[in-house]
């Protein structure tokens, strides 16, 4: 049986933007640990397009690893990602250049 991609969020209520940002993010390292020291069929999810809303993590696991999750301190809600809402695993991800990377090499004196 394939799995199901899930949205994981943490608690937005009473953050700002940018900590609801660095607090998804916390939650998606502690789920990659979980992941890997666990051994679970685990795949992390990115939207092929940019989305607008609040941040989440994108996972694609079995029922039962879902269970792990929901016990993470920073866990708040899940809910399975819609069949018609497009998603991509990292992995097979573009890679997206750095900023700098994006910038020509600037010649001559610094202004």
């Amino acid at each position: 049986m394939k799995n199901k991609v899930y949205s994981v969020s943490v608690n937005f209520s009473g953050t700002s933007w940018a900590e609801a940002c660095q607090k998804t993010s916390n939650l998606d390292a502690d789920i990659q640990r979980l992941a890997k020291a666990g051994g679970d069929d685990v795949h992390m999810h990115q939207y092929r397009e940019p989305m607008l809303g609040a941040p989440v993590v994108l996972i694609e696991c079995p029922e039962a690893f879902l269970e792990k999750v929901k016990k993470l301190p920073l866990f708040d809600a899940v809910r399975p990602v819609d069949a018609t809402t497009p998603t991509i695993r990292r992995t097979d991800a573009p890679q997206i250049e750095p900023p700098e990377a994006m910038m020509p090499k600037r010649k001559g004196p610094k202004l």
